[in-house]
């Protein structure tokens, strides 16, 4: 015996009979079925019976929209590398920066920085390497910067006298669309000082 139940749906406020299933004399359970606007259904693990999710970040990866770049080098004392970034119009970008260093550096994230020429484009690549998406938000190096931005957002500094060290903003950024330019700006403080500089975003 089937007793069914009556469900309005949200979004579109249709009425819906959402049908129950007999699984023992007297004893009569709900079955919901989830499913994606596409028709694929939602698992669940076989040992514990839980519901496989994964998070945001995740699943950008998955659909491609998940982004990463690359730098590496060694700067002398009060050597500084610039890197610009310039959001797209409409997307928007949700960012991470991991830096690593033999020595000390001294790290500045400007928003609304002003610049006379972008400098070199850095090569960016989708972590989904079966997807041919292109990011829409440009990198560069070696900007020609006339003015910071007075918005100075987050700041870094690695490492402590000779020993080196690193650095992850673990709370992402959801930068400014509209074309904001955001100046990350690297300052050594040791001698050849060997640095690695990681940025990952999505976009959503």
């Amino acid at each position: 015996m089937a007793d069914n139940i009556d469900y309005r749906v949200p979004q579109s406020g249709t009425l819906v009979a959402l049908a129950t299933t007999e699984v023992s004399a007297g004893v009569h359970i709900q079955k919901v079925t989830m499913a994606d606007s596409t028709g694929n259904l939602a698992s669940v693990d076989a040992d514990t019976k839980g519901l496989y999710t994964i998070d945001v970040a995740h699943a950008k990866l998955h659909a491609g929209k998940s982004f990463t770049a690359n730098l590496t080098g060694t700067l002398g004392v009060a050597g500084v590398l610039d890197v610009l970034l310039i959001t797209p119009t409409t997307a928007e970008c949700h960012f991470t920066i991991e830096f690593a260093s033999i020595g000390e550096y001294k790290g500045e994230f400007y928003e609304a920085a002003t610049t006379s020429a972008n400098g070199s484009a850095v090569a960016v690549y989708n972590r989904n390497r079966n997807s041919a998406t292109t990011s829409t938000m440009g990198v560069y190096t070696g900007p020609t910067v006339t003015a910071t931005g007075t918005t100075e957002i987050y700041q870094l500094l690695t490492g402590s006298g000779r020993t080196g060290g690193a650095e992850r903003a673990s709370s992402e950024f959801e930068l400014k669309t509209g074309g904001t330019k955001y100046l990350l700006r690297l300052t050594s403080v040791v001698a050849s000082n060997d640095y690695c500089l990681l940025l990952n975003w999505y976009e959503v």
